[in-house]
């Protein structure tokens, strides 16, 4: 399935994903901070895939509505799946989808943004928000095509049989209800895709899994570990690897109302401590 979400754009409620291709759409884009409650630093340099960008501090201050700005450069060779180009009002259509889609089950950080604009040109992107948002990076790692839907503020019914549009390697081309089958891109402007179809099949178990890599039904799986999955493997042309990534997604702090929940993570200077103890570079 990491194939199928590094093939499609859908949105997600967590990010995270070591494939280097699973986030192209802002992978090669400059950012730009500017946040009213911290002293910004003189000059900050910021990688943008092929290309770095130093930027100073503004001098000017924030309106008082806008706690933080944020300035992104879209990769100038970004297109969609027609070879149209990614430009602000599709990072525009994006957040406004993922706020007031009805049933929408991940509206945090969007809720932040009082606007989206156009910078000094239709691949800068100028986003606005009411405060400070330290997790910013995540909230546009996956985009939608304006041009694809009807209204950006309802999109509940736009992919429901179909998901036209990709801005990745690959793209969808058609699924059901136990398989999907992905296709390249023909307007990818990155590497070329690796393989010229891929088939993703779902199984009912995992032992029915395992019988169908061991047989040949299936050339690659992606199972739960457990003790004793390399013995569980036993075609010989096939090769078990186990790659041991971050351990934590998120840290959450039991420190509600509820007396039961209620221990030291419910002071605030304990918490400050805990927090500031913590490697945060060296977390997943």
């Amino acid at each position: 399935m990491a194939l199928f979400t590094a093939g499609a754009l859908v949105f997600a409620a967590c990010g995270g994903d070591d494939d280097d291709t699973a986030s192209t759409d802002t992978e090669a884009a400059a950012t730009e901070t500017t946040a009213a409650e911290e002293e910004p630093a003189a000059e900050t340099t910021v990688a943008g895939g092929d290309e770095e960008t130093t930027t100073s501090a503004a001098d000017e201050e924030p309106a008082a509505d806008v706690a933080m700005t944020l300035t992104v450069d879209i990769n100038p060779d970004a297109v969609w799946e027609d070879g149209s180009p990614i430009t602000w009002e599709d990072i525009e259509c994006s957040w406004q989808a993922q706020l007031n889609t009805p049933g929408s089950i991940e509206t945090s950080g969007y809720d932040a943004i009082t606007g989206v604009a156009a910078g000094e040109s239709d691949q800068q992107v100028v986003i606005s928000f009411s405060r400070v948002y330290a997790p910013y990076k995540g909230l546009f790692d996956a985009i939608i095509k304006k041009a694809a839907v009807a209204d950006c503020n309802d999109i509940s019914t736009d992919f429901a049989t179909e998901l036209p549009i990709s801005a990745q390697p690959y793209m969808l081309n058609s699924f059901g209800e136990n398989e999907l089958e992905l296709v390249p891109n023909p307007n990818w402007w990155g590497e070329p895709a690796k393989a010229e179809r891929v088939l993703v099949v779902g199984f009912a178990d995992q032992e029915t899994e395992l019988a169908a890599i061991n047989s040949g039904e299936v050339d690659f799986i992606y199972p739960q570990y457990f003790q004793g999955i390399t013995d569980a493997v036993t075609d010989p042309n096939v090769v078990p690897s186990i790659s041991f990534g971050g351990d934590y997604e998120n840290l959450y702090f039991q420190m509600g109302e509820d007396e039961s929940y209620r221990g030291p993570l419910a002071d605030d200077d304990f918490r400050a401590a805990l927090v500031k103890s913590i490697d945060r570079e060296a977390l997943f």
